[in-house]
């Protein structure tokens, strides 16, 4: 009667192992981009002296994305990495909702844009997102990662 019940346990655990597995495990994401979009509202000027930019970014998808942290300012096929003044790192965006980013800008010799990445928030990018948190030397796949940007602004 013992061994029936440890061949349960192990088949059990064997189950549960390979669920557990199949979340995690990268799986083809959806193959459409979150439906988010980023809008100019305003310059506004920082203490110091210094001109900021301010985005409202919107989440017109039916699920929850996932904003990964910093901003990329893009000027005329350059990129130059500039963190946003706002610190908002890896912040979830639910359907319907958005939030506003105030971003440091270069000096304005020509047009530039603002660029985000964006990606569903699903169980596989939560463990991705843990994973680089606590820098596991574990290789679980990388993170499906879309290109939001703003419009061309006018130098």
């Amino acid at each position: 009667m013992r061994r029936p019940f440890k061949i349960a346990v192990y088949l059990t655990v064997t189950l549960i192992s390979l669920l557990m597995l199949q979340f995690v495990l990268p799986r083809k994401g959806p193959g459409v981009p979150p439906a988010v979009v980023v809008s100019f509202v305003g310059y506004t000027n920082s203490p110091p002296g210094m001109t900021l930019a301010v985005f409202g970014i919107t989440n017109q998808a039916s699920r929850t994305v996932k904003l990964l942290a910093g901003c990329t300012i893009e000027m005329e096929g350059r990129r130059v990495p500039l963190p946003s003044t706002m610190p908002f790192a890896e912040t979830v965006v639910r359907p319907g909702r958005g939030l506003i980013a105030v971003i440091g800008i270069p000096p304005r010799e020509a047009r530039w844009r603002a660029c985000w990445g964006v990606s569903w928030n699903t169980v596989h990018e939560r463990v991705l997102s843990l994973q680089d948190k606590w820098q596991l030397p574990v290789f679980l796949g990388g993170h499906l990662m879309y290109r939001v940007d703003s419009e061309w602004m006018p130098p």
